[in-house]
């Protein structure tokens, strides 16, 4: 069975959208390359992947190699790797084998990892094998109401929930939960790719070079800046001409990731915002930072933290577990971390907050505004537990007095 897709045309759409010369050295199209998996593109810096796993019989492995292949040639070389994925998943009858190619694949990205930036555009279904080599890389770029990331395709999950469960239903409810698994989500596939080229602006080629200094706005001047600052009034503030772009943006506000430049610098910018519930850090806003923080340090980006929390959420006791796992990832993420790092101390830094984002012991250098308050614990908790006694007696006294008035 031969593909229907005509690949040199698909080929040549994605080089446009990349800004790629359609050279035909520059691209390498196979006719057995069958319809429902997309992969490989090379090119100068890129390498976007189209193929198929579910080929009968060997071709599963082989063009699991073929996308190994690829993949070494750009550790090799030092090029980042573009993936797009619009995949159904697996045909039933070769599932061992295509679950024997998947690992191939999962092997080749893990290896990768770290060495060359890795970039997953998701421009249709995504299921099974293809959602799990989606978060294998740096960055998952997804398309609102086209993107469909999923473990189980819609199919699966309506037989498991039972006959009443809508094939609709069920796809909607996947394309709200992309924002949990994208880094960004676009309103269309050409302005995914330009957030890819975006993104890769700020990387260098591999982890065996530096970004590329692109002349800025000059660092020598005052901003209006104080402890009151939104994360999205520091990143206008102290970007060059606005040029950021944020990260994980729908997974808990009360963090802000973003890649920014700054004097014409790649920094990654960790910033907790003070207007999202005083800044207090959750478990999914600690392990979007911990994700970050790695990517940084993989690419030679420096760190600056922008740092206004009054601590970690308490929770319920459930939650404890998390939190404190959470907690452990991002502290090993930031005392692991070679790269520079500077702290800036907009308003609180309470507690474990600033244990991992602030202390000198992780941080080359710490900064703090006249107003910054440094503490174990936040104000309103340390007079509850210091002057507990005293609290009681004093509600015992009023209360009293309460007694006494109501009965004249």
């Amino acid at each position: 069975m031969k593909s229907n897709v005509d690949l040199k045309r698909v080929l040549q759409e994605k080089q446009k959208l990349l800004g790629i010369a359609s050279e035909e050295s520059s691209s390498e199209t196979n006719e057995n390359i069958l319809d429902r998996i997309h992969y490989i593109l090379y090119s100068n810096r890129f390498v976007e992947m189209y193929s198929k796993l579910t080929e009968v019989n060997k071709t599963s492995g082989l063009q699991a190699k073929k996308f190994s292949n690829i993949v070494k040639s750009a550790m090799e070389t030092g090029v980042p790797i573009i993936l797009t994925l619009d995949s159904a998943g697996v045909d039933l009858e070769n599932g061992v084998l295509a679950m024997d190619a998947y690992s191939e694949m999962y092997a080749a990205l893990s290896n990768a990892s770290g060495i060359c930036p890795i970039i997953c555009v998701v421009n249709g279904n995504c299921y099974g094998g293809n959602a799990i080599l989606s978060q294998l890389c740096d960055f998952v770029i997804a398309i609102d109401n086209k993107s469909q990331i999923s473990m189980f395709g819609p199919q699966v999950i309506c037989a498991t929930e039972g006959p009443d469960a809508k094939i609709e239903d069920v796809k909607n409810s996947i394309n709200e939960n992309n924002k949990l698994f994208a880094s960004v989500v676009c309103d269309s596939e050409e302005n995914a790719f330009s957030v890819a080229k975006f993104i890769l602006s700020f990387l260098p080629d591999s982890n065996s070079d530096i970004p590329e200094y692109i002349a800025g706005t000059d660092l020598n001047q005052l901003t209006s800046l104080n402890d009151d600052s939104s994360a999205q009034e520091i990143l206008d503030s102290i970007s060059d001409n606005n040029s950021y772009i944020k990260f994980y943006e729908h997974i808990d506000k009360s963090l802000c990731t973003a890649l920014a430049r700054i004097g014409g610098h790649s920094v990654m910018l960790i910033i907790s915002d003070n207007d999202d519930s005083n800044g207090v850090l959750t478990p999914k806003a600690l392990e979007k930072a911990s994700r970050m923080i790695s990517i940084a340090d993989s690419f030679n980006i420096p760190i600056i933290s922008f740092v206004n929390s009054k601590g970690l959420s308490i929770g319920c006791a459930k939650s404890q577990q998390e939190i404190i796992k959470s907690q452990a990832n991002l502290v090993y993420s930031y005392a692991s971390a070679t790269v520079p790092k500077i702290s800036i101390v907009m308003g609180n830094a309470i507690g474990q907050v600033f244990a991992s984002l602030v202390s000198k012991k992780f941080n080359d250098i710490v900064y703090a505004l006249p107003e910054a308050v440094i503490s174990a614990l936040s104000p309103e908790v340390a007079i509850q537990l210091l002057w507990q006694d005293k609290i009681k007696e004093s509600n015992s006294e009023i209360s009293k007095s309460n007694e006494e008035l109501a009965q004249d």
